[in-house]
């Protein structure tokens, strides 16, 4: 009954607390239940929705060594790490074009 009402708990305060302070309640629940795929979903998508690619890549590695016979998880931990790529070109674009002019 108790992670039943953490997760209700944490879904409500998805609608009234900041990005990154969903991100910390999902981290210190991920450390009381560290095996809870459910957990670990939600803190994969609060870091989607921070723009964490790096966590983002090191929790779906987490739930791919979780559940190994689901296959999104290892997808989204693929994307995560390509989007850390790209968003190193961007910067690298961005820098390289403002020393232009």
């Amino acid at each position: 009954m108790v992670p039943f009402l953490a997760c209700i708990l944490l879904m409500t305060c998805n609608k009234i607390l900041s990005v990154g302070k969903i991100c910390e309640l999902y981290e210190s629940a991920n450390d009381q239940r560290p095996d809870n795929e459910e957990l670990l979903t939600s803190l994969f998508m609060a870091h989607v929705r921070m723009g964490n690619y790096k966590r983002q890549q090191q929790i779906g590695v987490k739930l791919h060594k979780l559940r190994p016979e689901n296959n999104p998880y290892y997808c989204w931990s693929i994307m995560s790490l390509i989007m850390q790529v790209r968003s190193c070109d961007l910067v690298a674009y961005t820098w390289n074009f403002s020393r232009l002019f």
